[in-house]
């Protein structure tokens, strides 16, 4: 899938808050259409034909060489860009353009795992490994002197949607926000991703392009800054509909794109909300006197978020200022539904936040009280067991499970003696979480008092929660490699092999492993904590989507997924066979 041009403004705003502490767990994959020999037919003579462009190539470097063509014509493409990456790491990577023959060559490659792509204008940008749009890229293995000289990359046209937006009158909307979105899950939650956005011209027109194959959905609205925006009061607002103009997701029509696909008239015709849309007022007042003879509290954000039925995230987010003099707040053209409004008041590095859910139904939503809550100190220590565990940094956070806004949890360092402070958690609920450099560690114990914490939801209220936190976080985890086969019997590159915690497992989110074959269909789980595992591997799957810590996601492949069983520092071997992916998973 083609990375977005433009990131919503709500996600973009808490990755930087959030994310820069706590890792993301996905990143966008791409599809790849890729022809190689197979292993006994890859060269390993130093001296073989073919170096003419790798002028001081060593004996013990890798070296590989290759064809981008076109898909539907077979003519070589010019100027194509390869980019060679160090598997799983952020080392600046190697590159090359093909020239008029659409050849292309990278030399002195130290042995070692990489992912390889091929990108073009007009194209989808390939990985190496896949035969077919929606198989998961291999790994490259390269070994010392290793030469792969008859790569062949087939890029598919990028497919474009077009239309037009309207008004209620028939006229064009200029500047109206279309937005191609698609289901995906993160952390086991169902969401609408933003795969392009685009803004109409004066004539109404769009154009969205670069899009793979794939299973969409395209939006419209206008007002403010988009679909999560800041309104300025009495501008005329256009609610976002679904294609084909309808008003929630219930009632949207998918497009199923294929390579080459120029899908036009995808067009919409928005009404304004302002004769049905209702108002949501009230005051946020500061917790130092929030209960009789309350004071306003100044300078606080008021954001206001939908609950939908299609995703766990909340949508069409406004945010607001409150009035300093008396702190008052006030959102105008909601439409009725099921809301959370949220005030934010940093001063002087302490910070303070109020929630509260809102229906709106047929009439304005009055009088609204928010009351801030300063929020709580968690202390507590950790414990490292086998080597590695405290490599490096060390974080600490709880993650709000309730509430999809910025102000949802909070993350401290963990100090050389262990012990780490959890400041201003505010009212809500949480779950722990542990992360650092050490990519096969895991939390194995987190406890309060003798109150087990571990993959627990836990209640901070009224300044109360829980302390003397107590953690164990270890290294010693196991390890299953092995080789997946396909129908064929030979070496399934591009599967991924996806290790599912049984359903009774201690903190089960955050134990999910994956693993990609390379060309010779082998894999390596790694990280694994203790337990119990049903593993399966499957061919056509898009691994970033994270669908598969659904709960109902193993269903299909129950009755073939391979039970495994690892205790501390095991070294299992593995042997599977590729399924299918459901077609549920596309």
């Amino acid at each position: 899938m083609h990375k977005p041009r433009r990131m919503q403004a709500r996600i973009l705003t808490r990755a930087l808050l959030f994310f820069a502490v706590f890792p993301t767990c996905a990143q966008m994959q791409e599809s790849t259409v890729v022809q190689t020999s197979s292993p006994a037919s890859q060269s390993t003579d130093a001296n073989a034909p073919g170096q003419s462009g790798q002028p001081g190539q060593s004996d013990k470097a890798a070296y590989i060489a290759g064809t981008v063509l076109s898909a539907s014509t077979g003519s070589p493409l010019r100027r194509a860009r390869i980019v060679l990456q160090v598997s799983s790491q952020t080392d600046i990577p190697r590159g090359a353009v093909t020239d008029e023959s659409g050849h292309f060559s990278i030399g002195n490659i130290s042995p070692g795992e990489y992912a390889l792509s091929a990108q073009h204008d007009g194209y989808i940008q390939q990985r190496y490994g896949q035969d077919k749009p929606g198989k998961h890229a291999e790994t490259l293995t390269l070994a010392a002197g290793q030469k792969i000289e008859d790569m062949t990359f087939h890029l598919q046209q990028a497919a474009v949607i077009t239309g037009h937006v309207y008004n209620e009158d028939g006229d064009p909307i200029e500047n109206a926000n279309v937005e191609v979105v698609r289901i995906v899950y993160v952390q086991g939650k169902r969401q609408l991703a933003s795969q392009q956005s685009v803004t109409t011209n004066d004539r109404g027109e769009y154009r969205i392009y670069d899009l793979g194959p794939g299973h969409y959905y395209v939006r419209a609205a206008r007002g403010g800054s988009g679909f999560f925006n800041t309104l300025t009061e009495g501008e005329v607002v256009y609610p976002a509909v679904f294609y084909p103009n309808a008003a929630s997701f219930d009632g949207a029509t998918p497009l199923d794109l294929k390579p080459g696909d120029e899908i036009p008239s995808v067009d919409f015709q928005l009404t304004p909300n302002n004769s049905n849309g209702y108002e949501v007022a009230g005051k946020v007042i500061g917790s130092a006197t929030g209960k009789a003879g309350a004071s306003p509290a100044s300078r606080s954000v008021v954001t206001i978020g939908e609950r939908t039925s299609y995703t766990d995230v909340l949508q069409n987010e406004r945010q607001v200022t409150t009035n300093p003099g008396d702190g008052t707040f006030k959102f105008s053209n909601i439409t009725p539904g099921t809301y959370r409004l949220e005030a934010i008041q940093d001063e002087n590095g302490q910070r303070e936040i109020a929630m509260q859910e809102v229906i709106v139904s047929s009439a304005n939503v009055a009088n609204l009280s928010l009351v801030m809550t300063p929020g709580v100190d968690i202390s507590g220590r950790i414990t490292f067991e086998g080597k590695g565990a405290n490599a490096g940094q060390v974080g600490v956070g709880v993650t709000s499970v309730t509430d999809d806004f910025l102000g949802g949890g909070a993350s401290a360092q963990v100090q050389p003696d262990g012990s780490f402070d959890l400041k201003n958690v505010p009212d809500g609920t949480y779950r722990l979480q542990v992360w650092s450099m050490c990519e096969t560690c895991y939390l194995k114990s987190a406890s309060s008092r003798g109150t087990d914490l571990m993959g627990k939801s836990f209640d901070v209220q009224s300044g109360v929660a829980p302390s003397a936190v107590e953690i164990v976080f270890s290294a010693d985890t196991a390890e299953a490699s092995g080789t997946v086969n396909g129908d064929d019997d030979k070496p399934a590159g591009g599967a991924i092999v996806i290790a599912v915690p049984v359903a009774d497992t201690p903190n089960r989110d955050a134990r999910y492993k994956t693993s990609t074959t390379d060309q010779y269909g082998h894999f390596d789980l790694k990280g694994l904590a203790p337990g119990d595992y049903d593993v399966i591997a499957l061919s056509d799957f898009d691994e970033d989507s994270e669908e598969y810590m659904d709960p109902m996601f193993l269903q299909p492949y129950a009755d073939k997924a391979q039970r495994l069983r690892v205790a501390a520092n095991d070294r299992k071997s593995l042997q599977l066979n590729a399924l299918a992916a459901s077609a549920d998973s596309q």
